[in-house]
């Protein structure tokens, strides 16, 4: 488990991507960072950051994301040095790359993967935050944590939703997604399971040993409890259950 020793500006959880994937660029081990932020009105953006402060531009959360991957074409054929961050289902899209064109190995050197256990659609969220008298375009963070929903404004007021009304927004192919670990990421980092200002970080290639190594002593790194992993393997078990349910009702087969 790690948290930063210094606690960098917008963050969703405690900052810990935002340490690493900065360290990336102070180290000269990358020329770019593929990170996406929730700008307002509830709108991605996603862009190749070349700095420290454009890293932490993309800080806090955004559930929102779209067409990430498309901002790697033109980085790729000038042949820059990059990472990734991403959900998993982008992570994935990484290794797709990877797997049919091996000329971009050299490029793609880092991926940083977040646990996810699903995605919104924005115009569903939209609707839903119009049903509640909330202005959309006047948005700016939306936080999901244990079970709440809690909504920032421009002018300072702040809602908190129960997550069960934003069930409809949900993305569906989310449903059918069980990667919610990130297993294809160099570095897996999530907070399910995690204790208040913590996260889990999973080490699982030679370049996440890396990442981890190039942050030096900017992390505070901690063994994880044996049990540590349980609340995402119980989001992967609910959803691995569900779709059991529906494939076993499903009259075709």
């Amino acid at each position: 488990m790690a948290k930063p020793k210094v606690e960098p500006p917008r963050f969703k959880t405690c900052g810990v991507t935002t340490v690493v994937l900065s360290s990336l660029l102070d180290r000269d081990a990358v020329d770019g960072v593929l990170v996406s932020r929730m700008g307002r009105g509830i709108v991605p953006a996603s862009y190749l950051a070349t700095s420290r402060e454009e890293v932490e531009a993309a800080g806090g959360a955004n559930y929102f994301s779209s067409g990430h991957l498309h901002c790697l074409r033109n980085p790729l054929k000038e042949g820059k040095r990059l990472a990734v961050v991403g959900v998993g289902c982008c992570i994935e899209g990484v290794r797709h790359v990877l797997a049919r064109t091996r000329i971009y190995a050299k490029s793609l050197k880092y991926t940083l993967g977040l646990f996810c256990s699903s995605q919104l659609d924005r115009e569903m969220v939209s609707l839903l935050l119009r049903e509640q008298s909330i202005p959309p375009e006047k948005v700016r963070a939306v936080n999901i944590k244990r079970g709440l929903v809690r909504i920032g404004l421009d002018d300072g007021r702040n809602f908190r939703f129960e997550l069960p009304l934003f069930g409809a927004a949900k993305r569906r192919g989310c449903s059918f997604c069980l990667n919610v670990q990130n297993s294809c990421a160099d570095l897996s980092v999530g907070e399910l399971g995690a204790p208040d200002g913590r996260v889990i970080v999973v080490v699982r290639t030679k370049a996440g040993e890396d990442m981890l190594r190039l942050a030096g002593d900017a992390l505070d790194l901690e063994p994880a409890p044996a049990n540590v992993m349980s609340s995402a393997l119980a989001v992967e078990l609910r959803k691995s259950r569900s779709l059991s349910k529906s494939s076993s009702s499903d009259p075709s087969g």
